[in-house]
């Protein structure tokens, strides 16, 4: 905490968080309430992820997942909370009065067989909704073009409305909104004067981005990230052109694939330390 909460004029921050309710108790809950008040943090948790989450809670407590969690204080600070899949219109309401983030994760529910988070009513709640890609062994991948992509075609085919969510709407969600729910608000996420230089520079001459009719359009339903030619942080380029600047790639992957791998994978981990 000490070391690196706000380093670098604070482009890296740390949460407090739990994974989820059940996974927990009203002890802990508590307790990090008030260390992450006490230290300025906002706080990361799994929300009504599945129905058997909620109808546990329920049969448990009496309470939903967010009103018994919010008895306990959970969202008298800066909270995120992604999944949030199963939320009635009193928790959507709840989270919108305590200004919650929630984070949409589209392509991990569908691959897993579950029901994504219904984007426009938690909006309409005035919850901050943003987009996220899950681990890579949910998902797949962590490639947020096609997280933007899944998300309006998901929540377009349960409105059956191609108008229901237009091309801008993931986009702002994978970026302005993502920048609030980081407590980032005002500092980037948009092109803008005064915002941090975050930046990602596309090359539209590739043949599925050509003809070019719309941009919004061709960000959501045709870019992918193997598009991006060039990323920034702070006015720092990290990426271009297949060249990391910043780390020496060939380093980091012989010590992936030599020690990182093996370890995970090993069946006998103390073997594979020694």
């Amino acid at each position: 905490m000490e070391a690196w909460h706000g380093y670098d004029g604070g482009r890296i921050r740390i949460d407090a968080g739990i994974y989820a309710e059940y996974t927990s108790n009203h002890r802990l809950w508590e307790g990090l309430v008030g260390y992450a008040a006490e230290q300025n943090l906002g706080l990361q948790l799994h929300l009504s992820q599945t129905q058997e989450e909620e109808d546990s809670c329920l049969d448990r407590t009496g309470l939903s997942a967010t009103q018994l969690l919010s008895c306990h204080g959970m969202w008298n600070i800066p909270a995120t909370a992604a999944g949030c899949a199963f939320l009635s219109s009193e928790d959507m309401a709840l989270l919108g009065k305590k200004k919650v983030s929630a984070v949409a994760l589209p392509l991990e529910n569908a691959k897993n067989g579950r029901k994504i988070a219904d984007i426009l009513s938690c909006v309409k709640s005035g919850i901050n909704v943003a987009l996220g890609t899950g681990g890579a062994i949910e998902c797949g991948n962590l490639d947020m073009f096609e997280v933007m992509r899944g998300t309006a075609m998901a929540v377009r085919s349960a409105r059956q409305n191609a108008d229901s969510f237009p091309a801008s709407a993931p986009l702002m969600m994978a970026t302005i909104c993502g920048a609030r729910a980081q407590g980032r608000a005002g500092e980037t996420g948009m092109i803008k004067l005064g915002y941090d230089a975050d930046l990602c520079l596309l090359d539209f001459s590739a043949p599925h981005l050509m003809p070019c009719h719309n941009v919004l359009s061709a960000l959501t339903f045709c870019a992918k990230g193997g598009d991006v030619a060039m990323t920034m942080v702070k006015g720092k380029i990290l990426y271009q052109n297949g060249l990391f600047p910043t780390i020496d790639l060939k380093a980091v992957v012989e010590e992936l694939t030599t020690y990182a791998i093996p370890l995970l994978l090993s069946d006998d981990k103390e073997g594979a330390h020694g």
